[in-house]
């Protein structure tokens, strides 16, 4: 389930996640080797929260409209029993959300 758009925006931090793709195995961002096209970044539930919503605008969620966004997060999942983890789910969350994309399989399309 790779996204190109997310990967784009990533600015790699010490601690993120990163599958290589051709050793098939994920290793953990030390900051001493950067992210190459061999590697993938494995966003974390939070980073992807992050992606949606600047630190204000969490913040101002968390506060007024927690309700709003858990009830279109949790129609979303209902929507889409396929996505097996909360990350995947997530994932597919942002891509719909911020980027108008679905996942079709093997690829991501706008909607």
């Amino acid at each position: 389930m790779e996204s190109r758009e997310i990967q784009k925006e990533h600015k790699p931090k010490t601690g993120d996640f990163q599958a290589n793709r051709v050793l098939f195995k994920v290793t953990v961002y030390s900051g001493k080797y950067g992210f190459n096209k061999k590697k993938v970044w494995l966003p974390r539930q939070d980073q992807l929260q992050e992606i949606l919503f600047s630190q204000k605008t969490i913040k101002a969620c968390f506060y007024r409209d927690i309700h709003g966004l858990s009830k279109d997060f949790y129609l979303f999942a209902f929507q889409h029993p396929e996505f097996k983890s909360f990350e995947q789910l997530w994932l597919a969350f942002v891509m719909s959300e911020k980027y108008n994309k679905i996942f079709e399989g093997k690829d991501w399309i706008i909607k």
